[in-house]
This record gives C-alpha cells, sequence and structure tokens, in this order.
C-alpha cells in the first residue's frame, strides 16, 4: 500500500519511480497492491516509454515475429529493465496482451510470440503468465472451439455444448 500512495505523488516520473521500487526487486505475484501498481505504471507503456535504444529494435523484432526470448533480449537495452529478466519479460508480456486487444499488432503475431513466451520465457512465473494471456487472447477466436460447459435446460436435464455440436443454436 505504501509504494501505491508514493506512485500516486510521482506520477510523472514513473521511469523514476521503476528504476527505484521494481528494477531491482522480485515479482509478487500474489500480492494485489503490487499488480494493481504493474498494470497502472506498464498500461500503455509500450512502445513509446521503452528508451530510445530499445524502441525501434524492439518493434522490429515483434513485427517480424522473433522468438520470445530474442524479443526480451533487446527490451533489456532499456536500463529499467537490464538487471530484472523477469520484470522485463512480464512487461513485454503485458505489452502484447494490451496491444492484442487495442489492435496495435496483428493478431496471428502477438498470439505467435506469446505463445514462444510459453516455452522460452527465462522462469516458470513468466511461463505460466505467458500461458494465461496465450489462453485469454486464443479463447473464442474465429475457428477455435468453444469451451466445453453444461446447464441444465427447462426441463430439468442437465445439456452440454457437445450436444449442440453441428446443429444451428
Amino acid at each position: 500500500r505504501y509504494l501505491k500512495l508514493w506512485h500516486m505523488t510521482l506520477r510523472r516520473q514513473d521511469r523514476r519511480f521503476i528504476s527505484q521500487y521494481l528494477s531491482h526487486s522480485d515479482i509478487n505475484y500474489n500480492l494485489p497492491a503490487y499488480w494493481d501498481i504493474f498494470t497502472t505504471l506498464f498500461t500503455g507503456f509500450f512502445p513509446v516509454k521503452y528508451s530510445e535504444d530499445a524502441r525501434e529494435s524492439l518493434l522490429s523484432s515483434i513485427r517480424n515475429r522473433q522468438r520470445f526470448d530474442s524479443i526480451a533480449n533487446i527490451a533489456a537495452k532499456d536500463t529499467l529493465f537490464a538487471n530484472n529478466r523477469e520484470l522485463n519479460e512480464s512487461v513485454l508480456l503485458f505489452a502484447l496482451y494490451q496491444a492484442f486487444y487495442r489492435k496495435d499488432l496483428a493478431e496471428n503475431t502477438i498470439l505467435s510470440i506469446t505463445a514462444s513466451a510459453r516455452d522460452y520465457a527465462s522462469t516458470a512465473n513468466t511461463r505460466a503468465l505467458a500461458s494465461q494471456f496465450y489462453r485469454k487472447m486464443a479463447m473464442l477466436r474465429p475457428g477455435t472451439d468453444a469451451p466445453d460447459f453444461s446447464l441444465i435446460d427447462q426441463d430439468g436435464k442437465r445439456r452440454q455444448l457437445d450436444d449442440f455440436k453441428g446443429k444451428f443454436v
């Protein structure tokens, strides 16, 4: 909570705040207040708030669908992320997730890179984060199966989605 209040006083100094409090710290995956700060700081961060050294190379590597670990290496040129690979990768995954829904980049490009992160991210936590984001982005896309579910109809009979496969509903 302290960090959240401190961040409110430094709104226009996001890079300073990140450098001081996040760049050299572990990610607190189970702390909701941490994720509140994370989403506040990194919403809209990509690509404009990356350093000029990293920005263009980063965009080019994404457009060329390079593997996630290669893209993370380029993002690490930004001094904010040079010493914290896990933060670097988490910010990239969050940026890809946001870009997917904002339609900033081609959906298939984002899905391809996020899929590679499931295998090539440096920690189990970032691989799990990549899997979570990938599942959310890939769900209910044209050409994919709808998730299985069941409901009880008006006659009290349990119906599953499979009961209606190939039928107009």
